[in-house]
């Protein structure tokens, strides 16, 4: 099994040489929703507002892989951390296997329940039915969704985080040649619109699925395929759920969050719709770097738990968050000043510039907090506090949200809905600050009392 000692070395140079490589992946998963967006954005408005209706939905599904992919990579990274190869492959081998049938549920149930769900958001007309088109291919093919997300979450766990980017950065291109060619039905394929987008997602994460499991598999010897009991199986599954189900609690209250936004939202027109979904691909872009750094704290901070090394993680941590406010600020002066700009690359309507602009300038206030926010996430997770991390993640992204949502939307219409998002991040980082502030410092009193 190949993996790299995080628990050694200069902490900043190391995260910084695990994140160039995400940064990478990254940004080719921004570019592919950027793609997927700037052609959809020649359909004309409608299919826009539709792709803005999907957001929280798939934000949802993403939410689920996220959880699992969390809890596999920090139960991995702990394991490595402790050298125990045989448990590696068993946690990987059966955290597939729950992933499967978890994507296989979400399947049947999403593919069916949709038209209901998106009437609920406040889909109506062509936009209903242009996001139905798009929505049931992408439940159909859910699985090219979850299986490579995992596959690159234990891959990550290891410390390599170069060949989950390159595979990132594979999917990206194989959509973006598939796109065009399935929506405008370039070069002899069908002219599907909407439908296409959905598909050529579908065909270009199918193909990355394959190749990541053969990576695991063949290159970091982190599956097995022998018979294991069922109460091995649930072993397994506990440890990794005890991380991923507090996660994937607090990460489905994000989505329901926005889904709740945007309803909101609809009450103002589906160019406000299409203007929040235009802002948020840009958002994406503009997290990229702190969000990457963030990511790679899941197999430092692990591997540094299971070796009994806190101060690094500590250091980890605290300098992260100095990092993630300065590049928030630099942000939030950028959409200022560009972001205008840049929403005109989505769309050419006024009214869709006007509020994704609009979107861009709030929502920035918080920026920096909302990556101080999630890296705390991160580190709780990593030193086996997953119910701590729930408890914060769920205040920040549903509770807080929906509150200052209502509470603002009243008040000041759509500038109180998208306040709410930059307010919820500002409450929900100093919570979760002030707490790891407190444990790292009771973890040194411990220290000098136990060395006394």
């Amino acid at each position: 099994m190949k993996t790299q000692d995080l628990s050694k070395g200069t902490v900043i140079p190391q995260l910084l040489r695990m994140t160039v490589p995400m940064i990478g992946g990254m940004l080719s998963l921004t570019a592919f929703n950027l793609i997927d967006t700037w052609y959809i954005s020649m359909l004309g408005t409608e299919p826009l507002a539709a792709m803005g209706f999907s957001f929280p939905v798939i934000m949802l599904l993403n939410s689920f892989a996220m959880g699992l992919g969390m809890g596999i990579s920090t139960v991995l990274a702990q394991v490595i951390g402790k050298n125990d190869s045989s448990l590696v492959k068993r946690i990987t081998s059966h955290g597939l296997l729950l992933n499967v049938i978890v994507v296989s549920l979400i399947s049947i149930v999403g593919f069916f329940i949709s038209p209901w769900l998106f009437a609920r958001l406040g889909a109506e007309g062509e936009a209903h039915k242009l996001v139905l088109e798009y929505m049931r291919i992408w439940f159909l093919f859910a699985w090219t969704v979850f299986l490579p997300m995992i596959s690159n979450y234990a891959i990550r766990a290891t410390g390599d985080t170069k060949v989950p980017a390159l595979i990132m950065v594979g999917t990206t291109v194989l959509n973006g040649i598939l796109d065009p060619l399935l929506i405008f039905g370039y070069c002899g394929f069908p002219r599907m619109g909407i439908a296409g987008a959905a598909l050529a997602t579908a065909v270009s994460r199918a193909l990355i699925t394959f190749i990541s499991l053969y990576l695991l598999h063949k290159r970091y010897h982190m599956l097995e395929f022998k018979t294991s009991k069922l109460s091995v199986i649930i072993d397994s599954w506990k440890r990794i759920l005890h991380i991923s189900l507090p996660t994937i609690i607090t990460n489905t209250g994000k989505p329901a969050a926005i889904a709740y936004v945007i309803s909101l939202v609809s009450m103002y027109g589906d160019e406000a719709v299409a203007g929040v979904g235009a802002g948020d691909r840009i958002q994406m872009l503009l997290y990229m770097f702190p969000m990457a750094m963030g990511s790679v704290l899941i197999p430092f901070c692990g591997q540094n738990y299971g070796a009994g090394k806190i101060e690094r993680i500590h250091e980890a941590w605290h300098k992260t968050n100095l990092i993630g406010f300065t590049y928030g600020a630099v942000c939030f002066l950028a959409v200022l000043i560009f972001g205008r700009s840049m929403s005109s690359l989505f769309s050419e309507d006024p009214t869709v510039i006007k509020y994704a602009y609009l979107f861009l300038s709030i929502v920035f206030i918080g920026s920096g907090y909302q990556f101080a926010a999630v890296h705390s996430i991160f580190v709780l997770n990593a030193i086996k506090r997953p119910l701590t991390a729930g408890l914060f993640d769920f205040l920040r992204s549903f509770l807080f949200t929906i509150l200052f949502a209502k509470v603002g939307g009243y008040f000041w219409g759509v500038y109180g809905i998208f306040a709410s998002i930059a307010v919820s991040n500002i409450l929900g980082a100093g919570l979760s600050i002030a707490y790891l502030k407190k444990v790292f410092k009771t973890h040194r009193r411990q220290q000098v009392h136990s060395q006394g």
